[in-house]
Formats: structure tokens, C-alpha cells, sequence
């Protein structure tokens, strides 16, 4: 009789053994071999695919809603109050292009203070096709098991702004260029497929314009020295 409650023991204790390597299993994750990233990679790399005609694209949202596009570069969200100084890097001028402000992050949730954006390019017809086809048309080669989540870091300087009738920004893509990371609002906005290099097309897209802050390194350099003084 006294066997059974040990029977009964060895048992349980083999039951929650079995249990715990089960629930240790499912932690485990899997490390890609060097060919394996090499396969991913490829995957992840962009391709453009002519899968939406520029009319078709027009009558995504937010795009069939707003009457004006514009691209935008303002100081990064780590910032508040910042005294700043703006120069024409260009010119041999040594009067600031602005006068002399407190400029600080412009974004609260759906709201968007414009007055402390430091450049805004409205977008033609012709630009704002090559957006929509970046947007829709430019993604991954294949499925990737395992995408590109950019870095840890934020500090996006950079945004695509959608403005309605009334003149109000109702959505925006905000954008990290150099954590590679971007916010959409709102969330149900459907920005395409993301891909490896997508980042970069952009920041392209955006030196086209004509926007410095945030693109182009010594401009956004020499603009964050004279916004410390």
C-alpha cells in the first residue's frame, strides 16, 4: 500500500518535468545561420512591382482624402523648448533665415502644432505620384520570416503630412531616418509593404524635394550645434 503514494509522486514530478521543458521550448528562438540570413536578406530586399495604376493609388486612404501633401522636417522628440538659430547653409549671409525661437517637437498624437516645422514642401501631382508608388508599389521580393525591425532608438526629425479641406493635418507618416523606424497616425492607415532598403528610397524621395533637416548629415549636424548655444 505505502508504493502508491510514491508511484503516485514520481509521476507528478515527471508530469511537471515535462510541463516546464515544454513551456521552456516555446521560449527558445532560433538563431539564422549565416546562409539562412543570407536568404532572408534577399527576400527582404526591395523590388518594384507595377501592382497599382497611379489612379488606383489616389483612392487609398489618406491620399483620397487630402486636398494637400507636404514633406516636413522639425526638431526631434528628445527636445523641448530648444533654443534655435536657423542659417541658410548655402548662403554667405550670416543673418538667420528665421528669427531667433524656441522650437520644439510638433506632434501630439493627432495634433500637429506647424508652426515649429522648420521646412514644408507641398508636393506637385508629379511628386505625389512617385510617393504613392513608392508607398504601394515598392516591397519585399518574398516573404520574410523574419523582418527588419529597425533600431531601438527613435528620434524622427522627418514626416509625410496629409491636410484636409479645412486646412488640418488629419494624418501623417513620421519617419526616423536614422533608427530607420516610422509612426503612422492613423494606425489604420495602410502604407504598403516595408522593405530593407525602403528607408533609404525615402530619404531619397525627400532630398529630391528640396528638405535638408533630417536628409542630409552636415546640414542636420550643423543645425543641432547651433540649436545647443
Amino acid at each position: 500500500m505505502r508504493k502508491r503514494p510514491i508511484l503516485l509522486l514520481a509521476f507528478l514530478l515527471s508530469l511537471f518535468s515535462a510541463l516546464g521543458q515544454t513551456k521552456t521550448s516555446r521560449l527558445r528562438y532560433h538563431i539564422l545561420t549565416e546562409a539562412e540570413t543570407k536568404v532572408e536578406q534577399y527576400k527582404a530586399g526591395c523590388v518594384h512591382r507595377n501592382t497599382y495604376s497611379a489612379v488606383q493609388r489616389l483612392k487609398f486612404y489618406p491620399f483620397n482624402k487630402a486636398t494637400k501633401v507636404e514633406l516636413v522636417s522639425f526638431i526631434g522628440m528628445s527636445a523641448r523648448n530648444v533654443l534655435v538659430y536657423v542659417y541658410d547653409v548655402d548662403s554667405a549671409e550670416q543673418e538667420p533665415l528665421k528669427k531667433i525661437k524656441y522650437w520644439k517637437y510638433p506632434f501630439d498624437d493627432y495634433k500637429a502644432d506647424t508652426s515649429q516645422f522648420i521646412e514644408s514642401k507641398l508636393l506637385d501631382k508629379v511628386q505625389i505620384n512617385k510617393l504613392t508608388d513608392i508607398l504601394y508599389n515598392i516591397g519585399e521580393r518574398k516573404a520574410n520570416k523574419y523582418p527588419y525591425a529597425g533600431y531601438k532608438c527613435y528620434e524622427p526629425r522627418n514626416a509625410i503630412v496629409f491636410i484636409n479641406a479645412e486646412g488640418k493635418i488629419f494624418a501623417y507618416i513620421e519617419i526616423c531616418f536614422e533608427c530607420k523606424q516610422i509612426k503612422i497616425r492613423p494606425e489604420k492607415m495602410k502604407i504598403g509593404d516595408f522593405c530593407d532598403d525602403k528607408i533609404s528610397i525615402f530619404k531619397t524621395y525627400f532630398a529630391s524635394a528640396g528638405i535638408l533637416y533630417g536628409i542630409h548629415d552636415a546640414y542636420t549636424r550643423n543645425f543641432d550645434i547651433v540649436k545647443s548655444r
